[in-house]
């Protein structure tokens, strides 16, 4: 007995029709997945590298000004007042202060003071506390004031209670046509009398002084000596 192949009927042909159908529509909802898909992975790695760029841009940047525990400042510049109405400029190559320390000490490198009067005052290094507005110059301390008077010592301090600055340690100040030698020097900002004491000896075109204290005028350019006080008088030739 032999076996016929039936013809394919039209239903059939509907139900492969349909199931072609099927697969394409399959193949073109997963190819749209797949674009979106790579489409969003696009979009998050575009987003992740701004905010990368970001984020380490701003880490650039605060090294700069904060370097460890400190808050570090470049080319800073500080206004101090005095009880007497002077005011005084303090700039510096560069300020340091700790972060929680906010009002408080703040260290300073090639510090430069300018007071109102003409004082212009250097040290290598120095501290500027930003509550009392008090200054602390050290190492090679020199002054020069735009009347002529010049002086040298290891330490200064700006006193804005009194509009002084005190100036410690093998202080030499040049004055008219004199100098002296102190430990310990105040001078005022303000142009009043400068005063020294310890080890004092003035050095004048007629001889040589030696004192416990001495006072110096600037208006008449007179030397006051009090505490044990001599002259040796130089001979004339």
């Amino acid at each position: 007995m032999n076996d016929a192949s039936t013809p394919p009927t039209a239903e059939n042909a509907q139900i492969a029709l349909a199931h072609k159908l099927q697969l394409r529509d399959e193949n073109v909802r997963r190819l749209r997945q797949g674009l979106i898909a790579l489409a969003a992975i696009s979009v998050i790695l575009f987003v992740g590298f701004l905010i990368f760029t970001a984020l380490s841009g701003n880490v650039n940047r605060s090294r700069d000004v904060v370097k460890g525990n400190d808050l570090v400042i470049e080319n800073p510049r500080f206004i101090g007042h005095s009880r007497k109405g002077g005011t005084v400029t303090v700039t510096a190559a560069q300020a340091k202060r700790a972060l929680g320390n906010v009002g408080g000490i703040v260290e300073l490198s090639k510090p430069k003071m300018t007071t109102s009067s003409g004082a212009e005052v250097y040290g290598d290094s120095g501290k500027w506390n930003q509550a009392t507005q008090e200054l602390s110059l050290e190492n090679q301390v020199v002054m020069i004031h735009k009347k002529g008077q010049r002086a040298s010592a290891q330490h200064a301090f700006w006193r804005p209670e009194t509009g002084t600055i005190e100036f410690l340690g093998g202080v030499i100040i040049t004055v008219g046509d004199g100098s002296a030698i102190s430990n310990r020097l105040n001078f005022d900002a303000n142009g009043g009398v400068i005063s020294g004491d310890g080890g004092v000896q003035i050095t004048l075109p007629f001889g040589v002084a030696n004192s416990e204290v001495y006072e110096y005028y600037p208006e008449t350019q007179r030397f006051k000596l009090r505490g044990n006080a001599k002259m040796i008088f130089k001979r004339r030739q």
